[in-house]
């Protein structure tokens, strides 16, 4: 599968995802005395195929996909029930044997950005993921339903395997995941 079709299929699933979070929205009532990382990591997922495995919080709801045999999102995690709204969604693909490191970067911030989802990138910087090269943007985007997103998305190519770790929340509940979003995405363990 070529890494162009990887890159629009990243861009449909995330509307799809935008979508689907858009009515899930708790009053602002609920946030007094919560933080979004107040249960144990004691929650493991693994996917043998692509080689990743990492913790995460009980409290979060995992959706895996029916098994499929191409590049595609392999786990949802969602936010806890009764709080702000987020997701997680990891996403994994052969990125193909012809493109280096440095292409597979500037293709997928070109192709984020000719999609029109990019409403302003706030950050772009290099990163790591599992101690390999990653990248690492931030930027904010506008559901179908017209609620502004802000979103970070860490991005890596280790061997010929694509990895895409996404995390979207309304802008004004982004920050209240974060430190929870940090926790999993440290615990990522790739083994390809």
């Amino acid at each position: 599968m070529s890494h162009k079709l990887i890159f629009s299929s990243i861009r449909l699933l995330f509307g799809v995802i935008l979508v689907s979070l858009t009515p899930l929205f708790a009053s602002e009532n609920l946030l007094q005395g919560q933080t979004g990382n107040e249960h144990a990591f004691n929650l493991n997922y693994s996917n043998l195929r692509f080689g990743i495995q990492l913790q995460y919080p009980s409290n979060w709801v995992k959706l895996e996909p029916p098994d499929n045999k191409s590049s595609s999102l392999l786990v949802t995690f969602g936010s806890p029930v009764g709080g702000p709204v987020a997701s997680l969604n990891i996403i994994a693909g052969n990125g193909g044997s012809n493109i280096t490191y440095p292409a597979f970067i500037a293709e997928n911030i070109k192709s984020l950005k000719q999609s029109g989802k990019i409403q302003e990138l706030n950050s772009s910087s290099p990163d790591s993921l599992s101690g390999h090269p990653a990248y690492k943007i931030v930027y904010t985007t506008l559901s179908q339903r017209g609620i502004l997103f802000k979103t970070m998305q860490v991005f890596s190519l280790v061997g010929n395997t694509a990895y895409f770790i996404t995390y979207a929340a309304p802008t004004e509940y982004y920050t209240f995941h974060l430190p929870t979003i940090q926790k999993i995405i440290n615990s990522i363990k790739l083994n390809k």
